[in-house]
Formats: C-alpha cells, structure tokens, sequence
C-alpha cells in the first residue's frame, strides 16, 4: 500500500497537542492511528506506517550513514531528504538504507511509479492498493442505494469510534503525559470536559437496558470516580461532580432520549455532528433526534479564569492577548519589577526595627517559650520558622537542618536568643524569601508597624501593581482591546451572534449544582441592548447591527476600584434613582502575595456574583433566587477566608475586625441563616 507520508505527518503534527509527534509517545500513536483510518488505511499496516515513522525520524539512515551525511554537511528535510540545509533543495535521497545524489535514483523511481499506477488507485485524494479498494466496493452487486446506505453508516460508526477513543484517553491520562503540556487550557480542565462528553455517552447507553438517569448517572459516576482516583490522574473529584452537574443540565432541558449524538470538539465529533468550522468556544456537541447541533461551552464553575498565575508569566499572556509587546509594557507592570519594588521597601524599613529592638526581642523570646505566643507571632508555621532561624544562625541550610538529630535540633533552638534574631537575620541582607517571611512577621506586631511601617508597605505592594496594572489597560486602545477580551471570555458574542450557521445554537454551562446557563435574553438584559438586539435578529444585513451592539456592550464595561480592588465591571441603570448608575462588578482583577515573601500571582476572574448576574441577567441579587443568594454568600465566605489565609485580612487587630463586620452585615441580608457564614462569625468572634 502506497500513501503520502508527508501528508500524514503534517495531519499528525496538526492534531497533537504539542504539535511535535513524538513516536514514542502512546497518546500521540492513538492519535496517529485514528488519522490513519481515517485516510482509509487498514488497521494491519498502520503499524508499519508507525515504524516507517520512527525510522524517518532518523532521516532513514542507520548510525553509521547518519555520521557520512553528517561529514557531508547535509541535514535531514524528513521522509529521506537530505540538504545542505534544513530550507534548502533536496540534494540527497535515501535508497535502501544509503544516500544517493538526486538524480542517481530516477531510472529506479520510474519503474516504481509505474508498478505503483498499475497496483494502487486514488480514494478520497489518497492512493490506496486496488486490492482495499476492491473490498471497499464489496457488496456492489447490491442495491446502490442501500450501499451507499450502509458505507455512511459505516463512515458515522468510524468517526464515532475515533471521538471516543480521544475521548476515553484523555479521561485517564496521568499527570506528566505528554497531553499534560499542550492543547487549550489547563491539562485538568481538558480531562474535565471529557466527563460530560463521556459521562453522556454511558448514561445514554444505561438508559437504553433500562435504567433510569438518576441510577445511569450514579452508576457512572461511581466508575468516574474510580478513575480519579488512580495515582496522578488528570481527572479529579471536583471535575467528576462539574461534569456531571452539566450533563443534568443537559437532561433538563434537552433529554438524553431526545438526543442522537454527543461528540467532543475533535475533528471526528465535529465531522459526526456537522459542526465543522463552528468557530465558537464549543468544548462539545449535541445533535437531537430533529437535526439541531447544539455547541456546548464548559465551565468547572463560576470562577472562570482570564489568567491565572506568577505574575511575571502572566503579564507576558496578558501582553500578548492585548497584541502589545512585553518590551513595551510600563516600566511598573514589567516582569521582575515586584520584586524590585519589595527590595527597596526592606532597603528602607529593616533599618528601623533597631529602633524597636528591645520589644522585638522581648516577643521573640516568649514565643521561644510559649507555642501559643509563636503561633502568635509567626502564624501556624512557627515551629518553621525558629528552625529557619537556628539555621541561619549555624550557617547551615534548612535541609541540612532537618537532616541533623532531633536532640541536636532542640539544643539549637534552646539556644536562640533574641540578638541571634537580629544578627543572623534582620541586620544579615541580601534576604531571600524565608527572611522576607520572618521580617514579615515581626514587622506585623501592631507597635512595630505602627512605628516604621514596614508591615504597610510591604502588604500594599500588591494594590500598587494591581494599581499600576489597571492604570495600564484603562489607556486608549488598551482599554477596548481589553474590553473585547472580557467579552470573549464570557462568550458575549457566541451566546448573541451564534455560529454563523455551523451550529443552531451555543449553550454556556457552569458545573453548579443542577447545571447553570448563561442565556442570550439574560445578556440582553444585563447589558440594556433589548431594543437593538431584536433588531439584529429580524433584519437582513447584521453587519453593521452587530457592530453597535458590540459597542453597547463595550460601552457598558469600565475598570475601577471596588472595596479597594480593580475590577471589571458593568454600568446597570436603576429603575428608580437615585443612584441612576449602578457600577457592578463581574469579573475581578487582583496581584495576589500568598504570603509576604512569596512570589505575586496574577488572577483575573469571573466570580461566582458575575456568573449568576449572566444567568440572572441582571445585578439585583434581592430579586434572585434563594438558591442564587446562597451560592453568592458562600463564594464571599470563601473568599474572605482566603483573604485572611493570604494574610490581606488581620482578624486580630481591630482594622482587620472591623473589615470583616462590614463584608458579614451585607452577606447577612442575602443570607442571614448560612452556615458558613455563622462558623466565619463564630470563629472570628465578629
């Protein structure tokens, strides 16, 4: 059998998610097999088509003739052309193991190519043996119609069987696959969208013996469940539940029994369906027993990442998004600026705790003594942190350290005093970050701070980025192609404008209890473009109506301060003024320091308010479901309790207090009766 390996490869190198085949690969071989019989090459020679592969990958050359061609300053093209150079034209061919001259080889090639004419045909663009064609037209002494009948049936059964493999490989790939480096987004949230696909296929196959969805469903759930659990599973728990919370959706409101395929975005699923070049942010697909294609956009939940990371990392994906150029990036927002910044306030504040070196001393040595005094101090890693400073005091490292004996490591704590405390540490610079994270400590106890403020400084850095950051993207054309992005992520115009015909219709789900919708009237609605919207719908040309609506939306859009963070937020005009502008926020945007002396992380997301105004399609959370409200307080608890983990929040001085009372009196009129919220209260003593 004859077929054009550069073809395949190139089909190959397109599908992997890395875009480098690697043979050796298993999840790259599967794939390379589907595109295989998808090209119509029988199953028993795929694996010669592997080897050919893996011997190509060698230039088709043994060790030996490797290093010739290497003395002859020739490199490999791939497929048995060698050049001068890797762009070049071919000067040298591979036959039999040996490089010959172009040219040398031609009298051989002929007669090949007129073997090849006389024992291979061309099917669908490829050449394939006239002896697979012959079996191909097996049965033509029937009925043309139910053959062409059958051989569709057929091509269907196959493109189902590709998606699932994908399908199925993807669920139980481990961390540290080759997977795990490639593809949009993150190797987890790949796997996580195979639940839905692959969860529907199995509930849908249960509850045709019999069974009932909620039995399918937790019969399926329990194998999923089976799977994450497996050492360095991509597939986790939370992602089972997601899953299978948008596949209730899904059975909601469209029916497993009225549905005739569900299909992952893959180049099978989307022949299967006919959702090819459906330009949406479709993660899978539906089609009903009536012939709708159903796109379906999958979300773990409401907390939907623009970015999410080191901020050094991702200012540089920011950039790029916005089609600026790193180099050019403000001065203050440039990767490495934060930690020049923290390094000027240590500069300044360190010298100024000698001025309250004798009380220093003092809460040093009780904690020394009192584990409750350290845990005081130095927070729920005190013990960390002495040992840390023994070390330093010894001139050893940590590891070394913890290598010692325990006794040995007990006289060495004994030991400490408070002088050792400064010497060793706070007046011993260039500090790194677990010195940062002592002088963090110590520069927290209230008359410190309030003496050099050294503890204000440093926490603010994160406000000042965040700051300089907005500052940034509310300049000029920033802004709107900043704008244009939010609305992309909120699939904005997949949910308005569609698919420009490829799909009758995109669906957003959010992994919530029972499965959430983003719905084209809730955007509507939220964004006040009622009037313009049913005009784009009836008219002929949407052109330029699509246009205005896009603007409207972006018009409704600003980046401001909301309880002192940069947020993306939506104008809201209010029935009944005054205010007659209401500014709320859907997405947020912060530089998160877990820790003083850990490196910034960047997030910018939607929360789960944001989420639910989408569904809602407003930003009145009185007028919201009971349900709603709950989910809304519960994400505030949350994230105040990070807030006070990450140490943006003190619960121990009176400022930290009273932040907290506030943020609880508002949770408390949605939801006076949440339990997370009552144990925030209770354990605060708020």
């Amino acid at each position: 059998m004859s077929f054009d390996l550069g073809k395949l490869f190139i089909e190959w190198r397109r599908i992997v998610p890395n875009g480098v085949p690697n043979p050796g690969n298993a999840y790259h071989l599967v794939l390379l097999k589907e595109i295989c019989l998808a090209k119509g090459i029988e199953r028993d020679v795929v694996d010669n088509v592997i080897i050919a592969l893996e011997q190509d990958d060698k230039g088709g050359l043994d060790d030996k003739e490797r290093e010739k061609a290497k003395k002859m300053g020739l490199v490999s093209k791939g497929f048995g052309n060698w050049a001068k150079e890797k762009d070049g034209p071919t000067t040298h061919k591979v036959k039999d193991g040996k490089l010959v001259p172009v040219g040398d080889d031609k009298k051989d090639d002929k007669e090949k190519d007129d073997e090849k004419e006389k024992s291979t045909t061309k099917l669908g663009g490829d050449e394939i043996s006239t002896d697979t064609y012959a079996k191909s037209l097996k049965g033509a002494e029937t009925d043309d119609s139910d053959t062409e009948t059958q051989s569709q049936e057929q091509i269907k059964n196959e493109k189902r069987k590709k998606d699932d493999n994908l399908v199925d490989t993807q669920l139980r790939l481990k961390k540290g696959d080759e997977q795990d480096k490639g593809g949009a987004g993150t190797p987890e949230s790949r796997t996580g969208e195979t639940v839905t696909v692959w969860g529907g296929k199995k509930v849908k196959e249960l509850m045709g013996k019999g069974k009932s969805y909620e039995d399918a469903r937790e019969e399926v759930r329990q194998q999923l469940l089976e799977i994450s659990k497996e050492k360095n599973a991509l597939l986790t728990k939370e992602w089972v539940e997601s899953g299978l919370n948008c596949l209730d959706w899904i059975q909601e409101n469209y029916g497993l029994d009225n549905i005739e395929e569900i299909a992952w975005d893959t180049p099978e699923g989307n022949d299967l369906i006919g959702s090819t070049g459906h330009g949406t942010s479709a993660d899978m697909f539906v089609k009903t027993t009536d012939g709708k294609k159903v796109g379906v956009s999958l979300k773990k939940d409401f907390k939907v990442f623009i970015v999410n990371g080191g901020f050094d990392k991702k200012i540089k994906e920011v950039a790029e998004m916005l089609g600026v150029e790193v180099k050019d990036l403000p001065e203050n927002i440039q990767p490495g600026h934060y930690n020049k910044r923290r390094a000027e306030v240590l500069d300044k504040g360190v010298p100024k705790l000698d001025t309250q070196k004798d009380l220093i001393k003092e809460r040093f040595e009780d904690a020394l003594q009192n584990p409750e005094s350290a845990k005081k101090l130095f927070g729920k890693a005190y013990q960390k942190r002495i040992n840390y400073i023994a070390a330093r005091k010894a001139g050893i490292s940590p590891d070394k350290f913890k290598k010692l004996p325990p006794e040995e490591q007990k006289q060495m704590v004994d030991n400490l005093t408070g002088d050792d405390l400064f010497d060793s540490l706070i007046n011993n610079p260039p500090y790194k970050g677990e010195d940062i994270k002592v002088i963090a400590n110590i520069a927290k106890i209230p008359e410190v701070n309030k003496a050099t403020n050294l503890y204000d400084d440093l926490r603010n850095l994160d406000s000042e980025i965040a700051d300089n950051l907005m500052n940034f993207l509310n300049e000029g054309e920033n802004l709107d192609k900043f704008k244009e992005l939010v609305s992309k992520e909120t699939h904005i115009d997949d949910i308005l404008f569609g698919s420009g015909g490829a799909l009758d219709k995109l669906e957003v789900l959010y992994g919530e209890p029972g499965g959430v919708s983003m719905s084209p009237e809730a955007v509507v609605n939220l964004f006040d473009i009622g009037d313009l919207y049913e005009e784009y719908k009836n008219a002929d040309d949407k052109g330029e109506l699509k246009k205005k609506i896009q603007e409207q939306v972006k018009n409704k859009m600003v980046i401001q301060r909301e309880q002192g963070k940069p947020v993306i937020a939506v104008r809201v005009n209010n029935p009944t003024p005054p205010p007659a502008e209401s500014i709320l926020p859907i997405f947020s945007m912060a530089t998160r320091t877990k820790g003083i002396g850990n490196s910034n992380g960047l997030e910018i997301q939607q929360s789960a308010f944001g989420g639910l105004c989408f569904k809602n399609g407003n930003v009145d959370i009185d007028s919201w479901s009971d349900k709603d409200k709950t989910k809304v307080v519960n994400d505030q608890v949350k994230g105040l309790l990070n807030d006070i983990e990450d140490e943006n929040i003190d619960p121990t001085t009176d400022e930290g207090k009273q932040q907290l009372r506030e943020r609880i009196e508002l949770l408390e009129r949605w939801d006076s009766n949440n339990k997370s919220l009552k144990k925030l209260k209770d354990r605060y003593e708020v």
